[in-house]
């Protein structure tokens, strides 16, 4: 069942997803009907599963459920990634990526984690770098611990370089 995403409570289950390139206003509004259809008809074991969808700073989906109601299994969270394929195959948007994502002067830039260590060396992302943490798991770390000083992502790397 489709929720508004701002009535989830702070502890709901999210996933975030990166697209590989900037969502456009035209795929935003593609990408929000399919998965409000998606999300309407999602269950877990015959069980309805509550849940929405944010598209943040149109680099970012997040699908969140609510675990309070009833909790997703393997099959729906696997449906669900389901679903994100299939934008790629209708609109070309892979929110598959497995790149680092951080904030820049021009915007949000992203990285391979193969790079990682380069990009450090380099001084092109330092200690400070805002990054995005694609781990979080829950609406409460969305709110306040998307966002965090690469440092803290990645101190082994910092360590090693200090």
């Amino acid at each position: 069942m489709f929720v508004d995403f701002s009535s989830l409570n702070s502890d709901a289950r999210i996933w975030v997803y990166l697209a590989d390139k900037t969502v456009s206003e035209t795929d935003n509004i593609s990408v929000a009907s399919f998965l409000k259809e998606k999300i309407n008809g999602w269950m877990a074991h015959g069980a309805i599963l509550e849940g929405s969808f944010k598209i943040i700073e149109n680099r970012f989906l997040i699908i969140a459920v609510n675990e309070n109601r009833n909790l997703p299994s393997g099959c729906s969270i696997d449906s669900s990634v389901s679903w994100i394929k299939e934008i790629h195959e209708k609109l070309g948007i892979d929110f598959l990526s497995n790149d680092l994502a951080y904030k820049s002067d021009e915007g949000i830039k992203t990285i391979s984690v193969f790079q990682l260590k380069k990009n450090i060396e380099n001084s092109i992302i330092t200690a400070e770098t805002a990054m995005y943490d694609q781990r979080i798991q829950t609406l409460e770390q969305l709110n306040g611990a998307f966002l965090k000083p690469a440092r803290t992502l990645f101190e082994r790397y910092f360590a090693i370089n200090a």
